[in-house]
């Protein structure tokens, strides 16, 4: 064992250390390996030479915690932008406050909406609602709008068909929403309600939201509606929201936060939005465009990794992502070599979204909606947002400490000099018998409009 270390630890101080800067980065490179850079920038991310079709990893690890602060609070994007602040990306509150210029609406995911019994209605969540957020918020960000997401929780068919029947508990809905809204300082609500009846009455939701609209817009507060998309993915079936209704609620409603960010299934692993499934979503809506500008597009800051051996599927952000990057080049040979001698590995497939896939115009909508704003700053820096959806393609492969030390051989014959980014970086002598998780970028291409 003491050979074996010798061997490793003697690779790792005669190997050359792998630079993997930008360019504009080239002579810190010469000393440093994956660093994060956690300083601002002077430039947009377009002038970093990252809003490209063949972005390298090593740049997104090491840019994707700097921002250029001289743009953070301009707008590039001229219609509405609503952004949704998610329990599970807490980060996102401090992506408010620094970016919240860039928005007319934020949406914290914060409030239920339960009925307790006749004419009986009761907001909770209220104990999430954070006071000094939203008042930092708005002070960097003066006119935006703080809507928190109002999800219909727990709801019977029975209390559906009570209340869209009960013009009185129509009207105590919508006075408990009001009051609420007011004693909490909310400019509005996104109303999430639409999939909780699935396909059950909508001609009486449709007067139940007309009646809440009015109610909130009297108290001049936003009525902004959760749909889900209008063509079923996968298939070419209208969905549950579609031209019918929109019609009927669009000149009583804000907007409309479309859900068109969540298109795969674990069964269809790839991207999470394809041009051609949004195009068709909006262009069901409202083909004459009529009532564009109130149709949030629902856009994804995140991607999705499926494994090939079971039907998951797991978000890609934060953390995860700079982990999909960061290993790029350690597996870059494994797929073709490792699998003959460990036919045992698990394979996945991740999907990322790139900042090129937000670079087009896209022309079928006028406003959009980001679902749980990014935790990384650059998305930022880049104009918000539109798509030509690219993606990046990834494997994963799970190798065991055995598979690693057969490996770690095979690369210091094939590639010496990269010996040191591979080990060192992994903390592998600080972990022997973990297993471990690597990914590498396998491609980037531009989705078929088919």
């Amino acid at each position: 064992m003491r050979a074996l270390l010798s061997t490793l630890w003697l690779a790792l101080a005669c190997s050359s250390v792998h630079t993997t800067l930008s360019k504009s980065d080239a002579k810190k490179a010469a000393s440093k390996t994956l660093l994060e850079k956690t300083q601002f920038s002077d430039k947009p991310v377009q002038d970093r030479g990252l809003v490209v079709t063949d972005l390298r990893a090593e740049d997104v690890v090491l840019e994707h915690r700097s921002y250029c602060s001289a743009k953070a609070r301009e707008r590039h994007f001229p219609g509405d932008v609503l952004g949704y602040v998610t329990p599970w990306n807490s980060h996102g509150y401090d992506v408010a406050k620094v970016f919240g210029g860039k928005f007319t609406q934020i949406s914290p995911v914060w409030l239920q909406l339960k009925r307790r019994g006749r004419e009986m209605f009761e907001v909770t969540g209220l104990h999430d609602v954070d006071q000094g957020w939203m008042r930092a918020v708005r002070k960097q960000a003066k006119g935006l709008r703080i809507v928190p997401r109002l999800l219909f929780e727990d709801w019977t068919h029975e209390d559906f068909r009570n209340v869209m029947d009960s013009e009185d508990e129509i009207e105590e809905l919508s006075k408990t929403m009001v009051q609420v809204a007011k004693s909490q300082h909310f400019d509005g609500f996104v109303v999430e309600v639409w999939s909780q009846l699935l396909s059950q009455k909508h001609v009486g939701l449709i007067h139940m939201l007309t009646h809440v609209a009015e109610a909130l817009h009297q108290a001049r507060l936003l009525a902004i509606l959760v749909i889900p998309p209008a063509v079923t993915p996968g298939t070419d079936q209208l969905g549950m929201f579609t031209h019918k209704e929109f019609e009927q609620l669009a000149p009583v409603l804000d907007g409309f936060s479309l859900m068109t960010y969540d298109y795969p299934t674990a069964q269809q692993p790839g991207p999470n939005a394809p041009l051609s499934w949004v195009r068709a979503c909006v262009q069901v809506l409202d083909p004459m465009s009529k009532w564009r500008s109130k149709i949030l597009l629902g856009l994804n800051f995140y991607g999705m990794d499926y494994a090939a051996s079971r039907d998951a599927r797991e978000p890609v952000i934060g953390a995860s992502l700079f982990c999909v990057v960061f290993w790029k080049t350690f597996l870059l040979g494994v797929e073709f070599w490792a699998a003959a001698f460990v036919p045992a590995l698990s394979q996945h497939r991740s999907t990322v979204p790139l900042l090129r896939s937000f670079c087009e115009p896209l022309v079928v909508v006028m406003s959009v909606a980001l679902y749980a704003l990014p935790q990384h700053p650059l998305w930022f820096d880049y104009h918000v947002p539109s798509c030509s959806f690219l993606h990046v393609s990834c494997t994963w492969l799970s190798l065991s400490f055995l598979d690693l030390w057969v490996y770690t051989f095979y690369q210091i014959w094939r590639n010496f000099s990269h010996f040191f980014e591979y080990f060192f970086c992994s903390s592998l002598f600080l972990f022997p018998f973990q297993t471990y998780k690597y990914v590498y970028i396998r491609s980037v291409n531009l989705l078929p409009t088919h």
